[in-house]
């Protein structure tokens, strides 16, 4: 499992969502976000390129998690 979590400046919001979307209908990924600046996804590479974009628009931080419970 991966979490990419960003920060995204108000002025390139609309922009970095726009990108966003077309990630997440590339792969289906609706509905999978548990908030608007976290995304928890099963594979690496969906992970890293949302992490890459988060990061060209503001901070972003990748996480490989493991569930325990």
């Amino acid at each position: 499992m991966w979490l990419v979590d960003w920060d995204i400046p108000s002025e390139k919001r609309v922009l970095f969502y726009y990108h966003l979307g077309k990630i997440k209908k590339k792969y289906g990924l609706y509905g999978v976000m548990s908030s608007q600046s976290v995304m928890l996804v099963d594979d690496e590479s969906i992970a890293r390129e949302v992490y890459e974009l988060a990061n060209r628009y503001g901070q972003a931080n990748l996480y490989r998690v493991e569930k325990v419970a």
